[in-house]
C-alpha cells in the first residue's frame, strides 16, 4: 500500500506545488483556479517532521487514504485525519511501520509484523485561547498521549503520536 502511494509522490508533489496544501478538505476548485500561476512558495505547504534524533522537512499531499507527508528522501507519513497509519523512511534507520486503529486497540507493527496492542481511548477535546488540543490516552508497556493541536484558522498546526513498541513519538509540525 505504502509503495503505491510513494510511486504517486511525482504526481503528488506536482499537485503539491499547484495548491498549497492545508489541511482541511477537497481542494479541486483551487487546484483548477492555479494551474496558470508562474511562481510556487513551497514553504506554504511545508512541515517538520521528527522521530527520535532524525529530522526532515516533508510536504503534505491530499490522497485517497487522507494525507501523505513526504519528501524527496523517501519519507512517508501517511495520516487520515485522526491517525498516522503509515511511516517509511526516516533516515538510515529505513522504518516500514503500520498502525492499525480498531475500536478502542491500536495495532502497532513493524515491517508488517505485528509487534504491540496498546489500548486507546477516544479523543477528547480541549479548547485553549486560540487553539484547539485534541488529546487521546492510550496504555501499552506504559501509558502515554497522543495528540493534534488545530489553529484558530481551523487548521492541523501538530500532530503527535506514538508509533512503535518502543513509544517513540513521530511529530509534524506545519511550517510558517
Amino acid at each position: 500500500m505504502i509503495r503505491a502511494l510513494i510511486s504517486k509522490v511525482v504526481i503528488a508533489l506536482i499537485l503539491v506545488i499547484i495548491s498549497g496544501c492545508v489541511i482541511k478538505s477537497s481542494q479541486l476548485s483551487g487546484l483548477l483556479d492555479q494551474f496558470d500561476e508562474q511562481s510556487v512558495d513551497f514553504s506554504d505547504n511545508s512541515w517538520l517532521l521528527t522521530y527520535g534524533g532524525y529530522k526532515s522537512v516533508v510536504y503534505a499531499v491530499e490522497v485517497p487514504q487522507g494525507i501523505l507527508f513526504t519528501n524527496s528522501f523517501g519519507d512517508a507519513v501517511v495520516f487520515d485525519g485522526w491517525s498516522i497509519s503509515q511511516v517509511r523512511g526516516m533516515g538510515r534507520s529505513q522504518v516500514d511501520i503500520g498502525i492499525d486503529d480498531k475500536f478502542d486497540q491500536r495495532l502497532l507493527s513493524d515491517n508488517a509484523r505485528l509487534t504491540a496492542t496498546h489500548r486507546c481511548e477516544g479523543w477528547q477535546k480541549r479548547d485553549d485561547s486560540n487553539m484547539v488540543q485534541y488529546s487521546q490516552l492510550c496504555y501499552g508497556d506504559r501509558d502515554y498521549k497522543n495528540s493534534i493541536l488545530v489553529n484558530a484558522e481551523g487548521n492541523i498546526a501538530i500532530i503527535r503520536q506514538v508509533i512503535d513498541k518502543r513509544h517513540r513519538a513521530i511529530t509534524l509540525s506545519k511550517q510558517n
